[in-house]
């Protein structure tokens, strides 16, 4: 795949090296043809690829680029064009389309298709990602009104100025109501020191980096011409410096041309335009957190190289912060690009900007840069040239004394385009300013150009300090001597060497800062130096890789670099880590799998940390702290503590799956890889709970209810059935221990709306919320937080993401719960609000009380639509923020929400919150089992509410199952056992006894065996048998299990696990008779007596007694009755056999021993 920059209709940079990059299968060939060029490259083992292509000169007919990955597919793009990109980024003012505008004539005639938009999608992220959504859109009269207005007309200025002959891209990446902080690069502050402490504040949701992390950097390196940037608001003030936002925008200018790895970046600002109620003061707004200070540390900006500052201080609007006049705007940006990218270097891009001031006895005289071809006092409308007023007068220049008060100042253009400035009332003057407010209406100071001029305060027009600057042989410095600027005036130096020569090294005030090519003076508050010397070898630098466990910055060690060069690094962790953060020159620039140092100019260092991920959670009943994802610096240790509320128990801990016990606290060590630690409690009061008084039920919500996963869209309601909440945002699911949470982010605005906007109030006998939550901390702070938002401010409980704190507010007051009862980081806590109908109120959290409010303040009516200026936003019923402020957003998970139009008693609210509670407790089944086998799962065993557990009953070998007790009630011999749907602790004993087996013992006539019948013998023991002949006999034979043991008096069975049959036959100690069959049955002698037969059988009887004849072939057959021995193995009719036993006196043999023959 390709990144979505690259896709149909895109706009590619001229001029510029182009690298082009997507995704394909791990380690593949990939080729990327366009424009004649075909580039080969190889993913990474990730999948991650990029070519770049040589520099293209402009290209107005659309292309055809295909990207193809060697054995699979082929992605292709159409009407691809080659021109220049500009992002174009801010606040709600840059965002602001051409649609809104009331300008139909410049979209009806808006056919311009060389002109092409990409939106990037709002991503508001703690880390740095590469993910990226959106498409290009040409311009034309059916897409325009969707377009930034600003860079529409910037865009359309230099596209027509140009003759359509370069395609203009614009990329929109801009939020409304934004700072400048998350917009920052980490890479732009490592050299701005007073902005160190950025890096040690929170990222999210809205801190410093947060907006570039999800805007910016997908876009890097995409090439591009630079930025134009219409924003004014700082986070803070003094806490850094004074010129914090100059600071700030030199920053974003740097850190993101570093991130794009361009020598060269243009960046062009818009001045705040003006607003709010017309100044009638004379005294200025200055200096401080004020609009006027803001536009003084903008038109720093000016001292910055490839930079200028568009003015929009006379075309603001008194009322509406989002002025329309974006024409002017748009076009005034683009006259610093046509005169300093396009080749329009007659063209004055700004107005008149203050270069000194010097006294002449009672007056101050001021002078200025781009007064192009005069000054004038002018007026402007919006959207139509500026007027001179011919015999005007200057308006809103004030002056002082050193200490005095200001005064209204008489100002007069003079005819070396100064403009002298004095008053009556101020003979010795010391102080001088211009339009300095929010809105000075009524400015009119312009140059003939038709450009306002630049607003400026002068707070001693003897504070003025001295840059000295020089150059060696072979260059030279501009500007060069010494020269004077005015306190807080920023300075721009220009380095350039003579052919042949390179820069060798630039001091300032002694001290080296590289050999750089141009050099800023931030703010001025001394005098200062700047030296240049040059070299006719070039300077080589060098760039340290530090080694970094857990992972690898490549290339390793000290790479050379030439002057100007550039280096890119691969930062690439081990298996199962991930990259924590990557330090550029002592200072870190955040997460990065890759590093460009461009345009190296000094040494460099460059390090990584590597980190693992351990995810901590808890069920209901207690904390885990530090909770969810933490990160873990390679080969650290993290511990966490386990802390159960009130009533309940750690019921166990598991690390990796695999239980450690109930303990209250874990170690990781040394961290090398990825890891899990969730502990379950148990206990509470245990029971289901009830949902009482339904019927005043507004609505209600069952976390249970919620998909198993992704966005949730709406959201069923449990009460009224068939109705749902209505999403805002894109809140999803978190299934946490099991249980499925609605999940609420702040920085996204999350959250829902239940029914449509009320127009009538509901009444109510008091009011109760009851809900369960999971806050997690963010770093936003101020103002009250909702979980549920009853018409803006009438009713709403909710927690302050930054401290945790419950805050309630009532029609428009705002109460928080005391500093002791914050709800810990991650905490399931199930909260209850209570207003009683006189207005009196208290708040439980997880049963306990935290807030008791006795202000009374009528509870009877829920009123749309009222106090605090809510209007009709105060129309709807809201979770997890309000409808209309984003801001009010609460950070974290909500699970079951209750809002009724009545007080609870206290029984009531007892029996909801155990409903609530029940569904998150887990319960404990405690199994064991007794000596012989075992039961399984055993132990402490962690069952959710509602769910089934079952247990296998598993005997160990030679034991079998004896009983099974169920919470101390016999269930009898079961081999598994189902607790179905659990909502109370339980208990399961497994008992097994020993099996035993049987050993049949027999004898014959002649003797004994003892034991004999059946012997009961436990498995695995032993088992003797003694073999005893009476007297006159001898034993002949024992039989085990069938097969002939011989004439042995004893016998032992050992490891006895089976059943077993042992008999013995007896024998006259006389020896056995006979020769053959006819001697034994003709021998009178014989009767009696022990005798041996042999022949074949003949027939066999089994009526009665098993006899059988045999005949020696002589027709001499005895036959013999065997039913008192085993006959062998292969015995039948048509054997031979050996017979011995007894002849009785009918002749028959009464068999002791058969042999088969």
């Amino acid at each position: 795949t390709l990144s979505p920059l690259f896709s149909n209709n895109a706009v590619l940079q001229r001029n510029k090296p182009c690298p082009v990059w997507g995704t394909a299968g791990a380690n593949k060939t990939v080729t990327v043809t366009f424009n004649g060029q075909t580039k080969t490259t190889t993913s990474d083992a990730s999948g991650n690829w990029m070519v770049v292509l040589a520099p293209m000169a402009a290209k107005t007919t659309g292309g055809t680029l295909t990207a193809t990955e060697t054995g699979a597919n082929t992605v292709t793009i159409t009407n691809v064009v080659v021109g220049d990109m500009w992002i174009c980024s801010g606040q709600s003012n840059m965002a602001f389309n051409l649609g809104s505008c009331d300008r139909s004539s410049d979209i009806s005639s808006a056919n311009f298709p060389g002109i092409r938009q990409f939106a990037v999608p709002l991503a508001n992220l703690g880390e740095p990602t590469k993910n990226l959504t959106g498409s290009w859109t040409v311009c034309s009269p059916s897409t325009a009104s969707g377009f930034t207005a600003v860079g529409f007309y910037f865009a359309r200025k230099i596209y027509q100025d140009q003759n359509a002959s370069i395609p203009i891209g614009l990329i929109l990446s801009s939020v409304g109501g934004t700072c400048i902080d998350p917009w920052l690069a980490p890479e732009g502050c490592t050299d701005v020191p007073v902005l160190q402490p950025l890096y040690s504040q929170s990222i999210m949701p809205w801190g410093p980096f947060s907006l570039f992390n999800g805007m910016i950097y997908p876009l890097a390196p995409f090439a591009c011409k630079g930025a134009i940037w219409y924003q004014g608001e700082n986070r803070e003030t003094t806490n850094q410096s004074v010129d914090s936002y100059y600071l700030k925008e030199k920053a974003l200018q740097q850190g993101w041309r570093r991130v794009f790895g361009l020598d060269d970046f243009a960046f062009y600002i818009v001045l705040l335009a003006n607003w709010g109620t017309p100044n009638t003061s004379t005294t200025p707004d200055m200096p401080g957190a004020t609009w006027a200070d803001t536009r003084i540390q903008q038109v720093n900006v000016l001292g910055l190289g490839h930079a200028g500052v568009a003015s929009a201080i006379d075309i603001g609007d008194a009322v509406d912060i989002h002025p329309k006049d974006k024409l002017d705007v748009g076009e005034r940006l683009a006259l610093w690009a046509l005169k300093n990218d396009y080749g329009r270097t007659t063209i004055v891009p700004s107005g008149p900007t203050l270069r000194d001031v010097t006294v002449s006895g009672s007056s101050i005289v001021c002078s200025f840069d781009y007064v192009g071809a005069g000054l004038m006092v002018g007026s402007k409308t919006p959207y139509l040239p500026t007027q001179e007023v011919v015999g005007g007068t200057l308006s809103n220049f004030v002056i002082a004394g050193a200490t005095g008060s200001w005064y209204a100042a008489n100002a007069e253009i003079n005819v070396d385009n100064t403009v002298t400035v004095s008053s009556p009332s101020v003979p010795s003057p010391r102080k001088v300013a211009y339009a300095c407010w929010q809105n000075p209406a009524g400015c009119n100071l312009y140059n003939r150009d038709g450009l306002p001029a630049n607003p400026f305060y002068v707070d001693d027009v003897n504070a003025k300090y001295v840059i000295t600057a020089s150059a060696g042989s072979g260059g030279s410095i501009s500007p060069t001597g010494a020269t004077t600027y005015l306190k807080r005036k920023t300075a721009l130096y220009t380095i350039t060497p003579d052919p042949g020569y390179y820069i060798q090294d630039v001091l300032v005030d002694g001290v080296s800062v590289g050999a750089v090519n141009s050099y800023t003076f931030d703010p001025i508050y001394s005098n200062h130096t700047i030296a240049a010397t040059f070299s006719a070898t070039a300077p080589v630098f060098s760039v340290t890789a530090s080694p970094s466990a857990g992972g690898t910055v490549i290339p390793a060690g000290v790479t050379n670099v030439v002057q100007g060069g550039s280096l890119t690094y691969s930062i690439t962790p081990n298996a199962g880590c991930k990259v924590a953060s990557v330090i550029v020159d002592g200072k870190p620039v955040g997460v990065r799998t890759g590093f460009t140092f461009a345009d190296v100019r000094s040494n460099h260092n460059i390090s990584a940390k590597f980190a693992c991920t351990i995810v901590a959670s808890a069920s209901y009943g207690g904390t885990i702290s530090p909770s969810g994802s933490i990160t873990v610096i390679y080969g650290t240790d993290q511990t966490f503590n386990i802390t159960p509320l009130s009533g309940y128990s750690i019921s166990d801990v598991k690390v990796d799956g695999v239980s450690v016990g109930a303990v209250s606290t874990y170690t990781f060590s040394n961290v090398t890889a990825d890891h899990t630690i969730s502990v379950s409690f148990s206990g509470g009061i245990g029971g289901t709970g009830s949902v009482p008084q339904q019927s005043n039920i507004i609505f209600s919500v069952l976390a249970s209810t919620l998909p198993s996963s992704g966005n949730t869209g709406n959201w069923a309601t449990y009460i009224p059935s068939g109705q749902s909440l209505t999403a805002i945002g894109n809140p999803s699911v978190d299934v946490i221990n099991g249980r499925k949470w609605e999940r609420n982010v702040y920085a996204d605005g999350d959250g829902y709306r239940f029914g449509g906007s009320y127009s009538s109030s509901i009444a109510c006998n008091g009011a109760s919320i009851v809900a369960a939550v999971r806050p997690v901390r963010s770093a936003d702070s101020g103002g009250w937080r909702s979980v549920v938002d009853v018409f803006y401010d009438r009713l709403v409980l909710g927690v302050q993401n930054d401290t945790g704190l419950v805050n309630v507010r009532r029609n428009g007051s705002l109460d928080i719960a005391p500093s002791n009862t914050a709800i810990p980081d991650g905490q399931m806590t199930i909260l209850s609000l209570v207003v009683q109908p006189n207005g009196t109120y208290k708040v439980w959290a997880n049963g306990s009380l935290i807030m008791d409010n006795k202000t009374t303040s009528d509870m009877t009516a829920l009123v749309p639509g009222v106090t605090g200026g809510a209007g009709g936003f105060g129309t709807y019923i809201n979770v997890g923020r309000n409808n209309p402020d984003g801001w009010t957003t609460f950070n974290g998970n909500i699970g079951d929400v209750f809002l009724y139009k009545t007080a609870l008693t206290d029984a009531e609210r007892g029996e909801l919150e155990q409903f609530i509670a029940s569904k998150l407790t887990d319960y404990t089944i405690t199994a064991s089992a007794g000596t012989g086998g075992k039961i399984t799962p055993s132990g402490s065993v962690t069952v959710m509410f509602g769910a089934n557990q079952s247990f296998a009953i598993l005997p160990d070998d030679g034991y079998v199952i004896e009983d099974v007790i169920v919470d101390g009630v016999s269930i009898g011999v079961v081999t598994n056992y189902t607790f179905i749907n659990v909502s109370a602790p339980h208990t399961i004993t497994a008992k097994f006894k020993l099996r035993t087996y049987t050993i049949t013992a027999s004898a014959g006539v002649g003797g004994f065996i003892e034991p004999s019948g059946n012997v009961i013998v436990n498995y695995g023991a032993n088992q003797r048998f003694v073999i005893s002949p009476d007297e006159g006999y001898v034993v002949d034979d024992v039989d085990v299990d069938g097969v002939s043991q011989g004439a042995i008096s004893e016998y032992t069975f050992y490891n006895v696990t089976s059943d077993h049959m042992i008999s013995a036959v007896f024998a006259s100690a006389a020896k056995p008779y006979g020769m053959n069959n006819r001697t034994v049955l003709n021998d009178p002698l014989v009767l009696g007596r022990l005798v041996r037969v042999w022949g074949k059988v003949k027939d066999i009887s089994s009526s009665g007694a098993v006899t059988f004849r045999i005949s020696d072939g002589y027709n001499a057959d005895v036959v013999v009755t065997a039913d008192n021995v085993v006959l062998p193995e292969g015995f039948g009719i048509g054997k031979m056999v050996i017979v011995t036993g007894i002849l009785d006196a009918d002749r028959k043999v009464i068999a002791r021993k058969v042999v088969v023959m």
